[in-house]
C-alpha cells in the first residue's frame, strides 16, 4: 500500500490510518508546504508484503523515509507508532513541533491537534451509553436533550445512529467560524449548541452530509444522559481506562508548550486557538502518539 504525504491547504493537522498485513500505524502530522514541495509532494513510499515486523526493521524502514528530501520538504513534523498484534514495534517523533525555533517532535509530550478525529472518541461515548442502555440509538435524540428541541419537518426521529453517521437530515451542517482566542470568553457546549440549532428538512438516515455540528450535538447528548460534562466524561470513561494521560479535549494554557506548531500553505506559523465550543467533540482533541494508538487499538 501507498503512503503519501498531501499538501493540505491549511495544514492544521492530518491525521492517516496506515493498514498493512496486521500492522495498525497512527502517524500524526503538521504540514509545512512550500512551492518547492509541491512538485516532489506527490512521491510515496510503498510497503511491500508482507512488511517489516521487526521492530529495528520497522525503525530503519521510517528512519529512511523521513530522511527523504521531498518528505522533509513537504512536513514540519510527525509522531508515528506502530502495533503489531498488541506490541509496540515503533514510537518515535520526526522533525520538529516548531520548526522556527527547531524543537523536535517528542513522542512522549507533543500534542497534536487530532481536528476530525475527535468524532471518534465522541462516538465511542455514545456507544458507551447505549451499551449500558441509558440511551437507544434509534430513538428520537429530542427525549433525551434538555432545555431544547430540535425542529424537524420531516415527520421521522432523529436519532444518534443518524448522528454518527452524518445522516441527520439538517439544513445546514457547519458555521462559518469554529475557532476562537484563547483569552477569550468561554463558550460552552449547551449554549452552541441552542445559538446553533439547525432544523431537520430531510429524511433523517437517507442522505449523507458531512456534519461537524451533528457531533457537538452528540457531545451535548452525551452531557444530557450521563448527567456529566462532557470532556469529564471522556476523561473517566475512556482517557484513564485506556491509559491516554496527554490527552485533553479542552484546550489550556499551559499545553501551548506542548503542542505542535501547525502551518498555513505558505509555510506559516497558525496561532494557537481555541475551539468553539470549548471542549467541542468534533474536533477538539489534543493527544499525543501514544494515545492516539491506544485510542484506536482498543476499537479493533
Amino acid at each position: 500500500m501507498n503512503f503519501k504525504i498531501m499538501n493540505v491547504p491549511r495544514a492544521l493537522l492530518a491525521s492517516a490510518l496506515i493498514f498493512s498485513l496486521g500492522l495498525f500505524t497512527p502517524v500524526l502530522y503538521v504540514g509545512k508546504p512550500n512551492a518547492a514541495s509541491a512538485q516532489s509532494v506527490g512521491a510515496s513510499a510503498s510497503i511491500a508484503a508482507p512488511g517489516p515486523s521487526d521492530p529495528q526493521e520497522v525503525a530503519a524502514f521510517m528512519d529512511s523515509f523521513f530522511a527523504r528530501p521531498e518528505v522533509k520538504a513537504a512536513l514540519a513534523g510527525a509522531s508515528v507508532v506502530i502495533v503489531k498484534d498488541g506490541k509496540v514495534l515503533l514510537n518515535k517523533g520526526y522533525g520538529y513541533a516548531n520548526v522556527e525555533t527547531q524543537k523536535p517532535v517528542d513522542e512522549r509530550h507533543t500534542l497534536f491537534r487530532l481536528a476530525s478525529i475527535s468524532k471518534t472518541f465522541t462516538a465511542m461515548a455514545v456507544m458507551q451509553l447505549a451499551e449500558q442502555g441509558k440511551l437507544d440509538l434509534d430513538l428520537d435524540v429530542n427525549g433525551y436533550l434538555k432545555g431544547m428541541k430540535i425542529a424537524n419537518r420531516t415527520g421521522s426521529p432523529l436519532t444518534a445512529r443518524d448522528l454518527m453517521t452524518h445522516t441527520s437530515g439538517f439544513d445546514f451542517t457547519d458555521i462559518p467560524e469554529d475557532e476562537g482566542d484563547p483569552d477569550g470568553p468561554v463558550y460552552r457546549l449547551d449554549a452552541f449548541v441552542a445559538d446553533h440549532m439547525p432544523t431537520v428538512i430531510r429524511k433523517p438516515g437517507e442522505a449523507f452530509r458531512y456534519d461537524n455540528y451533528g457531533y457537538n450535538l452528540l457531545g451535548y447528548l452525551v452531557e444530557c444522559v450521563s448527567g456529566q460534562k462532557f470532556e469529564d466524561y471522556i476523561e473517566k470513561h475512556i482517557f484513564k481506562p485506556l491509559g491516554m494521560d496527554n490527552s485533553r479535549f479542552v484546550y489550556m494554557p499551559e499545553l501551548a508548550a506542548k503542542l505542535a506548531t501547525p502551518y498555513d500553505a505558505s509555510g506559516e506559523p497558525i496561532a494557537q486557538y481555541t475551539t468553539y465550543p470549548y471542549n467541542s467533540p468534533g474536533r477538539g482533541l489534543d493527544v499525543d502518539g501514544g494515545g492516539i494508538w491506544r485510542g484506536l487499538c482498543s476499537l479493533s
